[in-house]
């Protein structure tokens, strides 16, 4: 695969599929690809010189094509990947071509069931500020970088690692994050254990010279660390400064991103004491807060973006908070619902202090025009229950 100059795309529109069409780029290889539809992301590539075709089409295949690199969305029967096997073009899929770059470069990759794509564009921005020269790939487009690939030294990789249908076991790190581990693609994982027996097979993959970055404080994390062979790193003692990133969640994907870059990122390891602090405090705190799973509120329109993957939930009321906060659950998990109850809680203190009627008179008017229009309740009345009519999908990934 690294003797091949011409590669194609199937399906180069995606987002980690084009970060890794920018890394060939940027090696020297001819890039060109294909994609269901144009993206901001197809755009990109364009803006870069890559050949980007819109919609499928085996002609669309130069004939000097050397590998044709397809997304696992794309399926067997695509009509690109079945001219390639009749041109007998090698064909690879993403994660397979991602594991092949991964065994050639030092390679941090950061898993876990929430906060990787943060942790992991932080990480790459504490490494470029402290001037590692990291080559990173991100599976979001990061406003600090411009894109979601970061081009950098030829021997050190900071990566996204998906745990999802295993694709984290093609990989080869020397440093793993883990940044926590709860049941999730329930499409592919039946069971919590099934799940832990993915991350157990990554982490006795970490060679002794290498180093995992978790915390083990977390019985579930935990239980997958037992296999180790590299020394554990607990992230959660780390100290972080305030950061732009709304949450107590984002605080911790901030503390696994400086405890990766402190522990080892050079052949000879540079001593700690030679990392500049300040530039660790910068990296983390200066990270903007990305185009995709950015968390905001809007009062007026009551509609809630999630800091979910592509899930909008407009107009949604009665979320069960209390459940949540009383469930053993994860740090990051209880982190969001803390961070939505005191936003709530502060809504509705603001409210209630716009509406407040300054006289005795007042009030009562205020009281009884409040007993004529009962039937149509206020926003003020149906702000606690905002977040109601979540599935119980979309809740356990809230």
């Amino acid at each position: 695969m690294t003797e091949a100059l011409r590669v194609y795309f199937v399906g180069i529109g995606g987002i980690g599929m084009s970060a890794l069409a920018q890394f060939f780029q940027y090696q020297g290889k001819i890039v060109s690809g294909s994609d269901r539809e144009g993206t901001p992301t197809t755009k990109l590539l364009a803006e870069r010189d890559m050949q980007v075709w819109i919609g499928e089409d085996g002609c669309h295949i130069p004939a000097d094509t050397e590998l044709l690199v397809y997304s696992d969305a794309v399926p067997v029967n695509n009509a690109e990947r079945v001219r390639a096997r009749e041109m007998k073009i090698p064909q690879t899929s993403y994660f397979e071509a991602l594991g092949e770059v991964s065994k050639a470069m030092r390679t941090i990759a950061v898993a876990g069931t929430h906060g990787k794509t943060t942790t992991t564009a932080m990480l790459a921005k504490i490494l470029q500020d402290c001037e590692k020269e990291p080559t990173a790939i991100v599976g979001s487009i990061v406003q600090d970088f411009g894109s979601n690939f970061l081009p950098g030294r030829n021997d050190l990789l900071v990566v996204e690692a998906c745990e999802y249908r295993e694709h984290l076991l093609e990989l080869s790190p020397e440093i793993l994050v883990i940044t926590n581990v709860e049941l999730d693609h329930t499409d592919f994982f039946p069971s919590l254990s099934a799940l832990q027996s993915t991350f157990s097979a990554a982490v006795e993959r970490v060679p002794k010279h290498g180093v995992i970055v978790a915390n083990p404080s977390d019985p579930v994390v935990a239980a997958v660390l037992g296999g180790a062979h590299a020394p554990i790193i607990d992230y959660t003692s780390a100290t972080v400064p305030e950061l732009q990133l709304l949450g107590e969640f984002n605080a911790m994907n901030a503390r696994a991103a400086k405890t990766a870059a402190r522990s080892r990122t050079c052949k000879n390891p540079t001593p700690i004491r030679r990392f500049s602090i300040s530039r660790v405090r910068g990296g983390a705190s200066s990270i903007r807060a990305k185009r995709r799973r950015a968390l905001s509120f809007l009062m007026i329109t009551r509609t809630i973006r999630l800091p979910l993957k592509k899930h909008w939930m407009p107009r949604v009321r009665n979320f069960p908070i209390k459940r949540y906060l009383s469930r053993s659950i994860h740090t990051s998990t209880l982190a969001r619902a803390t961070s939505w109850k005191l936003l709530l809680t502060r809504s509705q203190k603001r409210m209630k202090s716009f509406s407040r009627p300054s006289t005795p008179r007042a009030r009562s008017r205020s009281k009884a025009s409040r007993a004529k229009s009962s039937p149509k309740k206020s926003m003020l009345s149906a702000l606690p229950r905002l977040l109601s009519n979540l599935s119980p999908k979309s809740a356990t990934l809230f």
